[in-house]
């Protein structure tokens, strides 16, 4: 039981693998970077210009939330999936 079963023994084997980044994972991590520095700096942008043209808080925070989910592709998690 526990450690003594198949399931524990490659638990155990598995845990002990040292993890290399490729270049691929390396490129996507800096995409992913990207996207998110652009993003919400643009999200912030077009949050402080809300707030200037008298929209109100709450109207002008959902935009950034829209703004920052909007900037993400939607093949992106596929692309994250298949490359890790």
């Amino acid at each position: 039981m526990g450690d003594q079963a198949l399931i524990g023994r490659i638990t155990r084997i598995t845990s002990q693998l040292k993890v290399k980044e490729t270049p691929l994972s390396k490129d996507v991590t800096l995409m992913v970077l990207t996207f998110t520095v652009v993003g919400l700096i643009f999200a912030m942008f077009c949050w402080v210009a809300a707030l200037r043209l008298d929209y109100s808080w709450s109207s002008a925070t959902v935009f950034f939330v829209g703004v920052c989910v909007a900037i993400v592709p939607e093949s992106l998690l596929a692309a994250i999936t298949v490359t890790n």
